[in-house]
Parts: structure tokens; sequence; C-alpha cells
């Protein structure tokens, strides 16, 4: 016997070693095909381009047998390859291939077999036939182990299988990909925020089958509502998307429904304001306004005195007002404006004040820093009732913005509000327009009507109180809830100040300091008396009084001789933290 000119060295076996079985069904070496032989190959890990197709010219005929150098295999006559199983590997391996049926119910699932080895000795898998469209992960391997197995047969779905050869056995593993079969519907985002009146959000859906893979549908298929179109509107795309936008700030759903299936998603939709003020505790404080009136020159016997009850505000919390005197307490009563305003009563008659008195004012609160703050709020502020907005809108002696003067003034800085402008936005533009035409004076006795300002002269010199009623009055002027805030300075010894704040919506109300801290904030260093001015006081001495403000107390008088002349009062303002 020879093989290419070289003698086989055990020529006991018409074909010698190489008749040494593959496996299971693989027969004699001799009548084994390349494409087998291949496969141990790839299975024992042998080295690329180590098989080769060799001659063997016996006596009775020529056999064509397979060879690799590398494994030794089918067998080279010699010693065994250095992968080659034969007795290095003791055992007889088992191929276990669970589950042999997968179930898709859309292309876009993933499934798992496990590869197991029932048997003794090593196991060397891969993958055999199969149809091409079914894809494992990994497509061999040594031992136990999990391929992932994925789908994308033509037009979605059909029938196939793939085979896992080995060692030890082989196996055929079904796969059936069923029609895709919508069970739910998501929408995306959830929830759906859409930024202010006039503001947008691009919703979409998406429908899934009953193992959550994703299903295709007709975007005709797709049909929107919303549940409360005075919060916003939807608006359908030819993509089956959904375009919502803000008509006002508030909450509310958008609906989707699948024609086809009937399945349908609800998310809620939240039309909110891009600001929000943020508020700081500066702790509880107590300001104590002591008033001495001196009047020597007449001798009374019935006095009467008023001073505003601190308002709650976001500023300022908790307010209780006492307004005494020795030997006397005050009443709290009502002032007659459509503001309602609260105010305390002093009535003393005799008791020895026929020529004066001192009564002192107590007015303890829990004062907040705020801070106009761009982001959405927490949650959006609630609205002003119908009677707060007209209470904040209202023309009166001092901020009469309704006037012919004002409205030419306004009209001449550019001071209307533009289509599409945010409260936010033109708050700040008038901030920085009056700013830019204002210089800071106090004159005691200076007309501080928005209209009469306006025509004092370019830059109009004023005090806390003209700016803060300026910027009102041009807020009121385009539709926006403003109003003054009319107190003291937080702090000992300090003196009267007037500030303003305008109402956001979602915000809520935003503090402005023309003459102070700027805008879009409040250090927590004021104690407001009274909102607005135009206080409409009842007396008993000197019948219906309009005050203009009260940063100190109102008064009147009765006596029996002398002249008034000559009375006098005093203030001291002390802050205590509480």
């Amino acid at each position: 016997m020879r093989w290419q000119g070289h003698a086989w060295t055990n020529p006991a076996c018409l074909l010698g070693p190489v008749c040494r079985p593959l496996g299971p069904g693989a027969g004699s070496a001799g009548k084994m095909g390349l494409d087998d032989q291949m496969r141990r190959c790839m299975l024992l890990g042998c080295r690329p381009g180590s098989l080769a197709r060799v001659a063997l010219t016996l006596s009775l005929a020529t056999v064509v047998v397979t060879y690799c150098g590398c494994c030794g295999g089918p067998g080279n006559g010699n010693e065994p390859g250095p992968n080659d199983p034969g007795d290095a590997q003791p055992g007889t391996p088992h191929l276990l291939v669970e589950p042999t049926s997968l179930e898709y119910a859309s292309p876009a699932q993933t499934r798992t077999v496990t590869i197991s080895n029932t048997g003794t000795g090593s196991l060397s898998w891969g993958r055999g036939s199969g149809d091409d469209w079914i894809v494992l992960q990994p497509e061999s391997g040594l031992g136990d182990d999990t391929i992932q197995v994925t789908v994308d047969p033509p037009g979605g779905t059909g029938q196939g299988s793939f085979t896992i050869i080995s060692n030890g056995g082989q196996q055929v593993v079904t796969v059936s990909v069923g029609p895709q079969v919508v069970a739910s519907v998501a929408v995306t985002p959830d929830p759906a925020e859409v930024v202010t009146q006039g503001g947008t959000v691009t919703v979409t859906a998406t429908a899934r089958d009953a193992l959550g893979g994703t299903v295709a549908v007709a975007p005709a298929n797709w049909e929107w509502s919303i549940a409360d179109p005075a919060v916003a509107t939807v608006a359908e795309a030819a993509d089956g998307s959904c375009t919502v936008t803000g008509v006002a700030l508030g909450e509310t759903a958008v609906s989707v429904v699948d024609s086809g299936s009937g399945n349908s998603a609800t998310v809620p939709v939240t039309v909110y304001t891009p600001y929000h003020v943020e508020r700081t505790s500066t702790g509880i404080h107590a300001g104590t306004l002591t008033w001495t009136v001196s009047a020597p020159g007449l001798t009374a016997d019935d006095w009467e005195a008023y001073v505003a009850s601190a308002p709650e505000l976001p500023s300022q919390t908790d307010c209780t007002t006492e307004w005494a005197t020795q030997g006397a307490s005050s009443d709290e009563v009502v002032e007659g404006s459509p503001l309602a305003r609260a105010v305390r009563r002093l009535r003393l008659q005799g008791g020895g004040r026929e020529h004066g008195f001192t009564a002192v004012a107590t007015y303890t609160m829990a004062l907040w820093r705020r801070e106009l703050k761009s982001g959405r709020p927490g949650t959006n502020e609630p609205p002003l009732s119908s009677a707060e907005i007209a209470a904040s809108l209202v023309s009166l002696s001092t901020v009469d913005w309704d006037s012919q003067a004002f409205q030419g003034w306004l009209d001449a800085l550019g001071l209307r509000r533009q289509q599409g402008e945010l409260d936010v936005g033109f708050a700040r533009r008038a901030y920085d327009v009056i700013d830019d035409h204002t210089v800071y004076e106090y004159v005691p006795s200076q007309d501080r009507r928005a209209s009469a300002l306006c025509q004092s002269g370019d830059p109009i010199r004023t005090d806390c109180g003209g700016h803060s009623i300026l910027f009102t009055a041009a807020m009121r002027a385009n539709g926006i809830p403003a109003r003054t805030l009319w107190g003291w300075w937080a702090v000992s010894g300090e003196n009267c100040h007037v500030k303003a704040e305008f109402f956001a919506e979602g915000a809520g109300w935003v503090p402005v300091d023309m003459t102070g801290s700027g805008f879009g904030l409040c250090g927590g260093d004021h104690i407001a008396f009274h909102i607005d001015t135009d206080v409409e006081l009842n007396t008993d001495l000197a019948g219906p009084y309009t005050a203009g403000w009260m940063q100190q107390p109102q008064w009147w008088v009765h006596w029996t001789s002398g002249s008034g002349d000559t009375a006098t009062t005093t203030c001291e303002w002390t802050v205590t933290d509480l």
C-alpha cells in the first residue's frame, strides 16, 4: 500500500488508522466527505487551511480521503493531531438543546436556547444548516452555553429552523414568527408638558404586541383627542403623531386610539410657565411703630387714630397687628374701597389726654425672601379670582393708568405688550424702560399720580412710591395684574419704603423694587402695612376720608378750647427678630 510515495506505518488495516469513526453516524473516515470533516475540524478548533484531499493508492483501488494536518483527522497513520479528542479526552459527550421550538409574536423579540452536555467528556458544538433569517449569537462554543436567537423573516412572519451540531449529536430547533397583533398602545412623552400659552409639544403613539414588541400601525389609524380644549388643542400630523398646543395654564389629558384594534392610551398634559418664584424664610420679625402726637395749644376731649392692618402676602405670612395706648386698645374695622382692607381704630375720650398721647403699633409676621428664577415651578400657582384680577387692574387716583397723558407716555416709550410676549418678559422690559427714564429723588409734597409724573420731565425725578406707581400703572395698562406695597424697611431706624409686584400666570406674584433690590427679587426685608392707595376711612370725627397711603397713623381730634396749629407728631421704628 502506498500513499503518494509514502508507506503507511501500520499496513495491517486496509485503510490504516484513518478508519477511526468521527462520531454517531459518521461511518469510517474513508467514506467521510469534505464537508463533514470541515465541521469536525471547526468543532475541534483546528487551524484554517489544514484540510486537504489526499489519494491513497491501494492494491485494490485508489481511495480519496480527507486529511487534516492539525487534528490528524480522520487520521494520518501517525501520531494524533494536537486537537485530536482521541484518548486525550475520554468519555462520551451528549448534546441537549432546550427548547427545541421557538415562537415569536414579532421580529422585535429575542429568544434564548441553552446548550448542555448531559454526557461525559468535552462537548464541542456549532451551528449547522438553517434559514439565514435566523441569527444565533454565539454560533459555536465549547461546553454549556446560552444562545440569543433573533429573527427577521421576509414579510415579518414565517416558519423556519436551524440545527445545532456537535461531537455529542445534533438537534433541530424549529422557529415560528406569527402575525403581529396590537395588544396595547403607549404615548410618549408621558407626561406631556407644554411651556406656557402658545407653546407646543409633539406626542407620538406606539403599538405593542402581547410580549412588548413594536407593531407597525398605519398613520391614518391613529385618532387623537384632548380632554379640555380650553387648556390645550391637538393637531394630527401625516406621520400619525400629534402636536399639542397650550391655550391656558392648567392640566388636561391627551388620548389616542388605534382604530384598527380599538386599543387606546391617555397621558396627562400640563401647560406651565417657564418661571417660578423661589421663597426662603428670613424668620419671624416684630416691627414696632411708636407714635406720639403733641398738641400743647389745645384742650382735647376726643381722639381718633387709625393704622393699617398688615395683609397676608407671599412676602409676609402669619401677620398680626396691634394698635394700643396706655389704658386703651383698638378695634378692627374694614375700609370702604373695593379692596376692603382691614384697619385698626383707636378711639380715646378724656382720660388725661387733653394735650396728646403716645400709641404703639406692633406688626408681627414671618418674612420671606423671594426670587424669580427660570424653570418650571413644582406646581402652577393658582390663578387669581375674578375679584382679585379686578382689584389688581383698577385705575386709582394715583395709579391712573387710563388717563390720556399716561397712555401717550406708554406709546412714546413703546410700552405696549407685543403678540406672544409673556407677562414676565413684558414686565422686565417695562422695568428697564422706566428705569432708563427716572431718577430717584424724594420730594415730600410731590404729586405722585402716574399722569402727573409722566409729564414732570425726562428723566422723571421721584421716590420709591413714584417709581412703584409708574411700574404698576404700566402693567395694569397692558392687562397684567399689579399692585403697590406700602410699609417700612424691616430694619430699626430705617424709613418708609414702597415696593411693587405683578402677577405672572403659573408663577404667582413676582416682586419688583424699582429703587431697591431690583426686578424679581425681594430680600425679605420689608414689612408692608397695606396694598395700594386710596384707603377709604369712615371716621366718627371727620366723616368719610380717603387716605392716599398709611405708612403712618391717620388721626383726628376734637378740642374744647385752644388751637391745633401747633400740633406735631413723631415716629420711632424698631424691628426685633423673634
